[in-house]
């Protein structure tokens, strides 16, 4: 989190297996943080479909709303009236945008007046039906490093990819893209990879 927040461009990838907090830290935590601290200009939350985007942006948004610490400190985040507090999409009182996509919609364009989203958040991409198709996994790759990737500003932006690998020729392996064994991680990505219960070297079973 120190890393990702200190830099204005960076391209995070973490594979950490389940119940880790993978989605606790990075789609509820570190907005908060940004936002608290000045350096937010508007989020975009992608997930496999829609519904599981919507439900993962749904619970930050109930702590913009009800979090009663974050509103003492930071004033109060949702104006009622204003039109812009629906599911899958909502504006906090200063003017920050928020935004659900599943995997394949179009989020060109995505702006709330002259502020585009500098926070892209991909938040468990796969599913196991995409997996078996390797073309399908190469198009939502190029989905997410392309249409995703490009509705955030040229300078300033921290995209974020999190889940775990679930499958050997994943969409967050061609991501991260060491897909096959000795494959390098691709340039400028900083990827951090949790092994729970595998050696990281051997990738026996490590139940130690």
């Amino acid at each position: 989190a120190k890393e990702i927040v200190g830099s204005d461009n960076i391209t995070f990838v973490g594979e950490w297996p389940r119940e880790h907090a993978k989605s606790v830290v990075m789609d509820i935590f570190l907005p908060l943080y940004l936002k608290a601290i000045g350096k937010l200009t508007g989020v975009v939350l992608a997930s496999a479909n829609e519904d599981k985007a919507d439900g993962l942006l749904a619970d930050l948004q109930a702590q913009l709303i009800s979090n009663q610490r974050y509103i003492a400190d930071f004033g109060q985040q949702y104006e009622a009236g204003s039109g812009k507090w629906v599911d899958g999409h909502f504006v906090t009182k200063d003017g920050i945008g928020f935004w659900a996509f599943g995997r394949g919609q179009s989020p060109r364009g995505v702006r709330e007046a002259a502020l585009r989203p500098n926070l892209i958040i991909v938040d468990d991409i796969d599913d196991a039906e995409v997996c078996k198709n390797e073309k399908r996994v190469q198009e939502a790759t190029d989905w997410v490093l392309g249409d995703l990737y490009g509705c955030a500003p040229t300078k300033g932006s921290r995209f974020i990819v999190i889940g775990n690998r679930m499958h050997k020729r994943s969409i967050l392996a061609h991501i991260v893209g060491d897909v096959e064994d000795g494959d390098p991680v691709k340039p400028g990505i900083t990827h951090m990879k949790v092994f729970a219960l595998e050696h990281p070297k051997t990738h026996q079973m490590d139940l130690s």
